[in-house]
């Protein structure tokens, strides 16, 4: 690839010694260290003023992964618009997908009250931390809390920590049994996340068939649609679709070995049936 663009330093501070973080990079970058925390919708008993239940973003889960494809690696996620088969949750390196060469073990990742083992080989190391653990707790505590790669050799300098108050996340009713060229529309709260997506997924057998990224920034609902189901071909087979609504911070950092990462802090929300 032989694209240019311009990168502006910004040393941070003497707790994150090494870390660079990098402005204006979005593409021919190495590596990407990836935290993402899954939010659904939790219930408390009957408000005695109100009479509801009072509604709350809760942990359905907590995955963490880490890819290497020196020079290949491009920012997932385009300006604006909807695209055709751009899988924000991509499972390789890409073709580029590399091995870290001199790796002893799997790379580690760690916070102040946690930490993990990323398996994997040829470019992408993942961890379902929390596998079907599904909590009330506030997804906050995670991704709030500062996350370090450990063990990668010269990437092991690179860090995630800039988060924000997830909003909460309205589906309407029955989105998650949502059918080809059903409407549904999604709702949620005012945010501070610079990024914002929505990401529909076609799937027969848990392996995507069909997937649609819509960027969401500056919107705070979205309707699936004719429109939206204009980009999909209902004559491929499919026994699912799901919905996720995501929030991600984003900072490309020049790792020890002067790789280029990308570091992604993200909370997604998912429709889930009580």
């Amino acid at each position: 690839m032989n694209r240019q663009y311009v990168w502006m330093f910004t040393t941070l501070c003497a707790c994150n010694t090494g870390k660079v973080t990098l402005e204006k990079v979005n593409e021919d970058f190495d590596g990407r260290f990836l935290s993402q925390v899954f939010v659904w919708e939790c219930q408390e008993g009957l408000a005695e003023d109100t009479g509801q239940n009072t509604v709350f973003n809760g942990t359905y889960g907590h995955q963490v992964a880490l890819y290497y494809a020196p020079g290949n690696l491009d920012d997932l996620l385009l300006n604006e618009g909807c695209f055709y088969g751009l899988d924000m949750f991509p499972t390789s390196g890409g073709s580029g997908g590399s091995s870290l060469e001199g790796l002893v073990g799997y790379p580690t990742w760690s916070n102040s009250v946690s930490n993990g083992l990323l398996e994997g080989a040829f470019g992408y190391w993942f961890q379902d931390v929390l596998t079907d653990e599904h909590t009330c707790l506030n997804p906050e505590a995670i991704l709030s809390d500062p996350m370090t790669l450990d063990n990668a050799l010269g990437l092991s300098s690179v860090s995630i920590s800039e988060s924000y108050t997830v909003p909460l996340v309205q589906f309407s009713d029955g989105i998650s049994q949502l059918s080809f060229g059903e409407t549904q529309t999604i709702r949620w709260n005012v945010h501070d996340w610079p990024r914002s997506w929505v990401h529909i997924r076609r799937t027969k057998a848990n392996q995507p068939v069909e997937v649609l990224t819509c960027t969401t920034f500056a919107d705070t609902q979205f309707t699936i649609d004719d429109q939206i189901w204009e980009y999909f071909d209902q004559n491929l087979s499919a026994d699912s679709i799901d919905v996720f609504v995501g929030f991600e911070s984003r900072d490309v950092q020049r790792s020890a070995d002067g790789s280029l990462v990308e570091a992604l802090n993200r909370a997604v929300a998912v429709p889930v049936e009580n």
